[in-house]
């Protein structure tokens, strides 16, 4: 399967096809509202999902690795490689192993920007957790290379 990409009101890169014909696009990562990044939309079948929702599950709605809920829906991806057999498709494995970092790390930006997890206004550790240094090392050039980088394995201007 060829990548595709295309433009709206923002890039969305081809991730593949279901047994059904739904195509399923992902939204390319932006920088919003100042704190946080928005990788992992995924557009399919006039639906909306996050990433690590929609993959994160398998057919039996069990929770699961990207890899595997990836591969229990979609058949057909820019990501399978050809000759590839269907149980070890190196590039999924590279993306999926880049999508749960940038997942893990804006989580972890999120936590270190509060100084908490969120469950409360005013943690008790905030002091100890608060690093606005660490945020912004992770924000500013951590991040976004991982998302180009992983947005590269689906651009099919990028070989």
């Amino acid at each position: 399967m060829l990548k595709k990409k295309i433009y709206g009101d923002g890039s969305k890169f081809l991730l593949g096809v279901d047994k059904d014909g739904y195509q399923y696009w992902l939204e390319k990562g932006t920088w919003d509202c100042g704190w946080y990044w928005s990788f992992g939309y995924i557009r399919y079948g006039g639906n909306f999902s996050h990433f690590d929702t929609l993959f994160g599950k398998d057919e039996k709605d069990f929770a699961c690795n990207f890899y595997d809920g990836f591969t229990a829906r979609i058949t057909e991806s820019p990501l399978y490689q050809p000759g590839e057999n269907n149980t070890n498709h190196k590039r999924l494995w590279e993306f999926c192993d880049l999508a749960k970092t940038i997942y893990t790390l804006k989580e972890t930006a999120e936590v270190l920007g509060r100084g908490g997890s969120h469950y409360i206004g005013d943690p008790l550790c905030k002091d100890l957790v608060k690093d606005e240094t660490y945020v912004k090392h992770l924000n500013e050039e951590v991040l976004p290379k991982l998302i180009k980088t992983a947005e590269g394995l689906l651009d099919p201007n990028v070989q």
